[in-house]
């Protein structure tokens, strides 16, 4: 990251697994994670509303690059 008060876009790839009796009821789950595939960082135009409305408040659109 070379800018902390950047939004990113972390891409990774993630299995999980929900072992289910044989009543059809889930007993546990395990997941399993490679890591990070991509990190992209993202201009404030690219966020979606909802997420501007719940990290960034106060924050006006207009005035962010």
């Amino acid at each position: 990251m070379d800018d902390e008060s950047a939004d990113y876009l972390v891409v990774h790839r993630q299995l999980i697994l929900w072992p289910v009796d044989e009543n059809g009821l889930v007993q546990g789950e395990d997941s399993y994670s490679s890591g990070p595939v991509s990190v992209t960082k993202l201009s404030f135009d690219e966020l979606p509303q909802e997420y501007i409305d719940l990290v960034h408040p106060s924050s006006d659109r207009a005035t962010r690059s």
